[in-house]
């Protein structure tokens, strides 16, 4: 289920392509396939995307999972959360290895979302909103 790719996405390719990326991930960051597409750039997107930063870097404090543990912990919790499970599920499913690359690296929540463009400097650390009080970590 892809739609045309043009020569502008051709260096975007290229570069998810030496990066490893599925071709499924790489269609959904580029926004041509309908299985999982990538969550645009928001307050709410930036702050699950926060929220799953700082719950990767608790699960992988300490223990001795690996990264597809990780993610499908990660999974079964975007799955519990009321409102925004589906971009929750495609942040973990799009970036979920860059995530863990980057806590690996020491890089903090604000940053790594930043890095994988779900929030701005604007967006990152205004006030909480109820996704913050729904969950405790």
């Amino acid at each position: 289920n892809a739609e045309y790719m043009g020569e502008q996405d051709v260096p975007a390719i290229i570069s998810a392509v030496e990066a490893k990326e599925t071709p499924e991930v790489i269609c959904a960051k580029l926004g041509k396939c309908s299985s999982v597409a990538a969550p645009e750039a928001s307050a709410e997107v930036c702050q699950i995307c926060e929220l799953v930063v700082t719950l990767a870097e608790k699960y992988a404090s300490g223990k001795s999972l690996n990264n597809t543990e990780i993610i499908d912990l990660l999974k079964g919790f975007c799955n519990d959360l009321p409102d925004v499970s589906a971009e929750c599920t495609a942040i973990v499913t799009l970036f979920g290895d860059e995530i863990l690359d980057a806590i690996e690296n020491g890089t903090p929540a604000a940053t790594v979302c930043s890095d994988i463009k779900l929030c701005s400097s604007s967006e990152a650390a205004p006030a909480r909103f109820h996704i913050a009080r729904a969950v405790r970590l």
